[in-house]
């Protein structure tokens, strides 16, 4: 499973990287953070979420298309 790892040492990186302290075990795997609440608290600040990752993109893509609209009109006025 994704954010998992078979270390212990592997997960206190990632803690580190998210913000929080510590590590705990679930089954077999190790996760970052002290436990599963303040595991997702971390990632729901860093906008690691799936729904925060789609809204992102989402945004990004209306962006970057209303940009290339504006480009193509400017281009195409200042030729006729």
């Amino acid at each position: 499973m994704k954010g998992t790892f078979s270390s212990e040492q592997e997960a206190l990186t990632k803690s580190l990287e998210l913000g929080c302290n510590g590590t705990h075990k679930n089954m077999d795997k190790w996760l970052p953070c002290e436990n599963e609440k303040e595991l997702h608290k971390f990632l729901n600040k860093k906008g690691l979420t799936r729904g925060d990752n789609l809204v992102s993109s989402l945004a990004w893509i209306f962006i970057v298309s209303s940009s290339l609209g504006i480009l193509w009109l400017s281009i195409f006025k200042t030729k006729k």
